[in-house]
């Protein structure tokens, strides 16, 4: 989760300078097509919904890892209790 995290706020960040371009263009008098504005949103929009998608993908990774390994742990512990003299 921490990688994800980690990896979430450099994705941000690398958008970061496109914004402030964009504003010092405008501050002076560059024109910017609304199509160019338009393009660079979808273009920061799909990047956010790919890496959310790959978060997802990788929790349930992490999950199923964790559910399989917590398996074989119950199977040894009640192995062990079952070996126990009574």
């Amino acid at each position: 989760m921490r990688d994800v995290r980690n990896r979430k706020d450099r994705t941000s960040n690398l958008f970061v300078p496109l914004k402030d371009t964009i504003q010092l263009l405008t501050k002076f008098g560059v024109a910017m097509s609304e199509g160019t504005t338009d393009a660079l949103e979808m273009i920061t929009l799909n990047a956010r919904e790919n890496l959310q998608a790959l978060q997802q993908d990788r929790v349930r990774e992490e999950s199923e890892v964790f559910r399989e390994e917590s398996e074989v742990f119950r199977g040894e512990v009640g192995s062990l209790h079952q070996a126990l003299p009574r």
